[in-house]
Formats: C-alpha cells, structure tokens, sequence
C-alpha cells in the first residue's frame, strides 16, 4: 500500500491513462491470490508461517524500493502544493470526500470482518480465504471492462459504486446472519473497488497539473487511510458502548448514505 501511489503515478506518467483500469487490474489478480495464499496459510500452519511471509513480502517491497530508486525519480511538487491545488478543484474534492466515507469504512471494517464471518455468519476459515480472493478478482474484471462504461459520467459511476456498497451494509445490519447475503456482499465490494478506482484516478490525472500527480495520488491514498482511522475510532467507539458487533455495519450504513446525498 505504501508502494500503490507511486506505482499508479508510474503508470499514468508513462502509459496512456486509457489502459490504467487494465493495468491496475493486475495488481487486483496478484492481491487475489495473496490474499487466498495468506489466510491458507495461516489456518494451515498457524503462527510461524505469518513471520515466514512477513520476511517474503519485506524482501520483495526491498526490491521494489530499491528498483524505484534506480528506475524512477519523480520530480513532485510538495504536499502543500498539491493541497492548494485541490481545494481549487471541485471534482478532486469531491473524489476526496466520497473516498474518505466509502473506502475509509471499508478500511475500519476490515479488522471487524473475521470475527464477524466466524463467529456470527459461522463462515469457515476456508470459505473466507475464497469468497475473499474472489471478491477482488470480480475488481479485477470490473476494471478490465471499465472501458465499457467510461462513456457514462463519472457522478453516475460514483453513485453506482456507492450505492451497491449501501446495499451490502444495510443487508448485513438486518440480515447478518445468512451466510449467502454475506458472500454476495463481499464479492460485490469488488463492484464498488472496480468502479470507484478508476473514476478517482482519471479524475485525478484529468484535473491535476502533471508535477502534482504523484503527490495528489499520495494524498488520495491518505484520505482512505484517514477514513479507516476516524471510522474506525467511532466504530471501535460506538462498540465498547453498544457490545453488539452486528450493529456496526448499521452505523456503516449511515456512513454510506452520507456518500450518497
């Protein structure tokens, strides 16, 4: 994740931005198989193998770091000048704001998500690993057909993206406990990643002097880091006081349906 700015600022740098949904689709397949590998894994030999792939994945972000630096030396503006640039720009604002509330709530319901699959869907560890791998795969091929639906605008597509993860929260707050509404869920949140991820890099490279892009692509990444961060906390919150898990995706729910008006 700390690598996904410069990478996408790479591609659209070198690349016509035409073929960014297919390019990035890439890296959707490899996260796919990370993630099914991973949680494999860690239900098969536990603890021991969680340090082994921790060890492989610092080496290859070591390589990647240390290719970069020989490969690639943007020359950005700062963060500051990126800042003033998109509180002058509405439609990278707004990409902002929508990424802050969607995204960032999927960030915050990340550490919820396993024990609610467990313990209250009673989903195995197994069926996770694929209903996972298989959610970001499904992103992978909405982005590859992205091309498809870049004739529409870009408020349709956001709404759309918006909408379908509306649709998820809400169907987990009254009906978290069937276990078929929790895996058409997950994979439809590859629908919404799919969408939502090419429209707010276009919008980026559209409205973005070309000395800032790399640094607003960094800011774009910040604001999802920060959504999961401050949902989280009134998540985290909001449990303590309530102690009832499922009652979270309600209160994500409310989130979304702020995205949406």
């Amino acid at each position: 994740m700390v690598l996904a700015p410069f990478i996408d600022g790479f591609v659209l740098q070198n690349f016509d931005s035409k073929y960014y949904n297919k390019i990035r689709s890439f890296g959707s397949i490899g996260a796919a198989c990370s993630y099914f590998f991973n949680t494999f894994f860690l239900n098969t030999y536990g603890y021991l193998n969680i340090i082994m792939i921790n060890i492989l994945f610092l080496l290859i972000t070591l390589i990647l770091l240390f290719t970069f630096n020989e490969t690639y030396r943007p020359k950005e503006g700062s963060i500051k000048e990126s800042l003033k640039s998109i509180i002058n720009n509405k439609e990278i604002l707004f990409i902002l704001i929508i990424a802050f509330l969607t995204y960032g709530t999927l960030k915050a319901d990340d550490p919820y998500s396993y024990v609610y699959n467990l313990n209250f869907v009673k989903l195995k560890p197994l069926t996770i690993a694929i209903v996972g791998s298989l959610a970001i795969f499904f992103e992978a091929y909405i982005m590859r057909v992205y091309t498809y639906l870049k004739n529409k605008s870009n408020y349709f597509l956001l709404t759309l993206a918006s909408s379908t993860l509306f649709i998820i929260y809400f169907s987990r707050a009254i009906l978290f406990s069937y276990k078929l509404i929790i895996i058409i869920g997950n994979i439809l949140i590859g629908l919404f990643i799919g969408i939502f991820v090419p429209v707010a890099i276009k919008t980026i490279n559209k409205n973005t002097p070309e000395n800032l892009k790399n640094t607003t692509l960094g800011v774009y990444q910040m604001f999802i880091s920060l959504g999961g961060v401050i949902i989280g906390f009134i998540t985290t919150t909001y449990l303590l006081v309530n102690k009832n898990l499922p009652n979270i995706y309600l209160l994500h729910t409310l989130i979304i349906l702020m995205s949406l008006i």
